[in-house]
């Protein structure tokens, strides 16, 4: 092989392969493939394109309706297109928590009493979004030139962007909306409302339509504010989304300090405090935060480690142990002064973080796949190797029922099936409880074969409740324990109707003061400076009888909410069971 032919294979481009009439490859000596793949004529020609493809290029193989198919405009295929691409998130972008959003029933929308909760719950709102713009290749005018020429003229947009330079830097502002100005996104926008093609600029109004429908009012009503202030060629979609991102991620010193307290409180209770220690869930809020933090040049060495130290306080033996080691090798080169830690720009600290969730994502799955995901002290019955997840999609952040990529139903019921099975499996080990454990240990009565002898079974109805089966709430060995039926079972963070909320807060969910459980345990809810007074006497009977009441209705919602498999059924029942504050 000639040294051309060893410099093209070592960047692994084929080299020239000559091919005789015989067809046998000639040169230097081939493995099979080798002669399998040079024995087809014209097959070197796979590498036939002159130009790398471009990673939005590579991006539409996760795109639904391609911009270039939307339809002409005022066809029944462009207004169907609209609606689905437009249609409001299944979460929306609430505005600051001191402005208290009311919905159309006078219920506050927006619950977070930190700015953290605020940040991170409008960052799976943000996640969401480009989910959406992906689906329905709505990214292309928001991938803005990082330099901006002042070169006068109309139609020196050309030059003002330096279009001709295929090495500019592009920010993508839907990732990194803090890295530009808003001065900058107006100048991109004005000449961007004169000049794009007509396909980008219905992605930019779509775009605009998608975030205003997607918005509590009082948010909508501040952003629409600034909007209105400026010339015409100023606004647009692309202006629009940086606007509500500037209003949502703000980086004032308030929020600076909040933002590294988030990580900081990871650090110091850990992922055993995250629901479930759902890694997957944790590790997205973290980069999110740590994102921004690096957007304004504030991320600093210490919210390294102690996310690194939040993994180290896990109920999962083999996970904690290799979070542990790392821990131990910081402080080593920390101490011996053998690491840069202390001279870390934000960026290389956000670059370390985010290999840190790869590597406990990758743990997490595979502690998962071989069901050696084991939470000790967890009553989840059936559900302790069973991870929540959206049978439509895989994502780990919300069910199928909320999913916004199109429906596969094939796959649902893959999912389901897989999911029986699983629960099957577990009973198959001398699982307990009516029609599926069989004679395991202490199990229940059924038909699911002769259990393990040496385990017990687990109850169906813990020992020590003194609470009826259809309550949400109850006493489980001596401690108030509440259900939730979408994989975590019986705990002490939340009920089913605030499952979706406790994973997005995470470790700054807390129950609403009227929540049912504060009544049912006698709890105090730890408001501020406030006293919580239980009530005595006939009030103390009427509670009760409203406590059975509720407990009745809840049966009945539970009763139907697992019977059922249509989708808009089940976010109604689910809707009607947060309603009950169960």
């Amino acid at each position: 092989m000639s040294d051309n032919s060893q410099d093209s294979a070592l960047l692994g481009v084929p080299a020239v392969v000559a091919v005789p009439q015989g067809g046998a490859p000639v040169g230097g000596a081939a493995s099979v493939a080798d002669q399998s793949f040079a024995s087809a004529v014209g097959s070197v020609a796979v590498f036939g394109r002159t130009t790398r493809r471009t990673i939005l290029e590579l991006e539409q193989n996760e795109v639904v309706v391609r911009k270039g198919d939307r339809g002409v405009p005022s066809s029944k295929a462009y207004v169907t297109n609209r609606a689905a691409a437009t249609k409001s998130l299944s979460n929306k972008f609430l505005g600051s928590f001191h402005l208290r959003s009311k919905n159309a029933d006078g219920e506050n929308v927006q619950k977070s009493q930190h700015i953290q909760e605020q940040f991170v719950s409008n960052l799976m709102v943000m996640k969401e979004l480009r989910e959406r713009a992906v689906q329905y290749d709505l990214r292309g005018p928001f991938q803005v030139p990082a330099v901006y020429h002042d070169i006068v003229g109309e139609d020196a947009w050309e030059g003002r962007w330096d279009t001709s330079n295929p090495n500019r830097v592009i920010v993508d502002l839907l990732t990194h909306w803090g890295s530009v100005s808003l001065d900058h996104v107006l100048k991109w926008q004005t000449d961007f409302n004169g000049y794009s093609e007509d396909e980008d600029m219905i992605s930019s109004i779509w775009m605009q339509e998608l975030l205003t429908s997607s918005m509590d009012v009082e948010l909508r009503r501040q952003v629409e504010t600034i909007e209105q202030e400026l010339d015409v060629y100023q606004r647009g979609g692309i202006t629009f989304l940086k606007i509500v991102m500037d209003t949502l991620f703000k980086m004032s010193t308030m929020a600076e300090d909040s933002l590294k307290q988030f990580i900081k409180n990871f650090g110091e209770t850990g992922l055993a405090k995250v629901p479930y220690e759902n890694v997957r869930v944790i590790s997205f809020q973290v980069n999110g935060v740590a994102e921004r933090l690096a957007d304004a040049n504030l991320l600093r060495s210490e919210s390294f480690i102690y996310y690194v130290n939040g993994y180290t306080r896990c109920s999962v033996a083999p996970f904690k142990a290799v979070f542990q080691n790392k821990a131990t090798e910081y402080m080593y080169l920390d101490a011996t002064g053998t690491s840069p830690f202390s001279s870390m720009s934000s960026p290389q600290v956000l670059a370390k973080i985010k290999e840190t969730s790869r590597v406990a994502e990758a743990l997490y799955d595979n502690l998962n796949l071989g069901k050696k995901w084991n939470l000790p002290g967890k009553e989840a019955g059936l559900h302790a190797n069973i991870v929540s997840k959206c049978d439509n999609c895989g994502a780990p952040d919300h069910l199928a029922n909320k999913c916004t990529k199109p429906r596969d139903d094939e796959r649902c019921k893959a999912a389901r099936d897989a999911r029986e099975k699983a629960k099957e499996d577990l009973r198959g080990r001398g699982g307990g409880g009516r029609g599926g454990g069989g004679r395991g240990g202490r199990g229940g009565r059924g038909d699911g074969g002769r259990g393990n002898s040496d385990e017990r079974a687990p109850w169906k109805e813990s020992e020590g409740s003194n609470s009826n089966s259809n309550s949400g709430v109850k006493m489980i060995d001596g401690a108030w324990k509440m259900l939730c039926n979408k994989g975590c079972g019986w705990n002490s963070t939340h009920t089913t109707g605030f499952h979706n909320e406790q994973s997005r807060l995470a470790l700054n969910f807390k129950l609403p003061p009227e929540h049912m459980w504060w009544r049912v345990s006698g709890k105090q809810y730890a408001a501020a400076g406030a006293a919580v007074i239980l009530p005595s006497g006939a009030d103390a009977t009427q509670v009760v009888q409203d406590r059975q009441q509720m407990r009745a209705l809840t049966g009945v919602v539970d009763q139907y909410m697992t019977g059922t498999d249509n989708a808009e059924m089940s976010s109604f029942l689910g809707d009607m069971r947060r309603a009950l504050g169960n």
